[in-house]
């Protein structure tokens, strides 16, 4: 089972970062989820929210600040002042940073990235290498019409996760978007599911909001191919009381 953590380790040092990415890394996870965003000037950062006044030291939409504006920001401060010197990361450094060191999970989060701007990190993965390390996936992917499907025609050859809940969605995860992932919940995954995913040839996902030692330890047995969390010191835990 490949893990991938969300927002990188963010429980020990502050989210979509440099800073949490490294102590991924330093625990040996195989993926770094992280958030896309556009600033003012169509430069794609690495961000969750809309705004950056949750995670920096500074206020407003990140769609309305200029790159050199969002270059200038503390995003390690409100987590601890060791992390003061951690800024937002512009993706493009970012990738030439990671690649060789970890893959990356892409959550496109911004609903700007689409069209010339989609084309953007597209031309990104390959300029840094990182086509075969990487993934994408979309908020708005379950539509018929949608930035996954856009990417799907664009670049079918990097790897695209589809939410996907049911067997049925499943089957249009693979048919519709030639999806190479599939991502539900432990209460949607089964034996029935995991089934159908390996006769599509699709990798399959667990991700919960909230996770605990229960649901580790549910994901761990349950067969599916990758684990998306927040916590991997409890998940290494839970993982080596298994293997022990």
């Amino acid at each position: 089972m490949e893990v991938i953590v969300h927002r990188g380790a963010n429980k020990v040092a502050p989210e979509n970062t440099q800073a949490s990415a490294e102590a991924c890394i330093a625990l040996g996870m195989d993926f770094v989820e992280i958030d896309v965003r556009l600033s003012k000037d169509e430069i794609p950062f690495i961000l969750h929210d809309r705004s950056v006044d949750r995670t920096t030291n500074g206020t407003g939409l990140i769609n309305e600040l200029r790159s050199d504006q969002i270059d200038q920001l503390d995003a390690g401060s409100w987590f601890d002042q060791k992390f003061a010197k951690q800024t937002v990361p512009r993706l493009e450094k970012y990738l030439f940073w990671i690649r060789g060191k970890s893959k990356v999970f892409l959550d496109m989060k911004d609903k700007l990235l689409h069209g010339k701007n989609l084309q953007t990190v597209v031309d990104l993965v390959y300029k840094t290498k990182m086509e075969k390390d990487c993934f994408f996936g979309f908020q708005d992917s379950t539509k018929d019409s949608s930035r996954a499907k856009e990417l799907s025609e664009i670049a079918p050859e990097l790897i695209l996760k589809i939410n996907a809940d049911t067997q049925e969605e499943v089957r249009k995860a693979k048919s519709h978007y030639n999806a190479n992932i599939v991502e539900t919940s432990n209460q949607n995954f089964n034996r029935d599911y995991q089934n159908i995913c390996r006769d599509l040839n699709l990798k399959s996902m667990i991700y919960e909001a909230n996770w605990n030692e229960d649901l580790i330890k549910q994901t761990l047995r349950s067969g599916a191919d990758l684990i998306n969390l927040d916590d991997p010191h409890l998940f290494l835990k839970i993982r080596n009381e298994f293997a022990g």
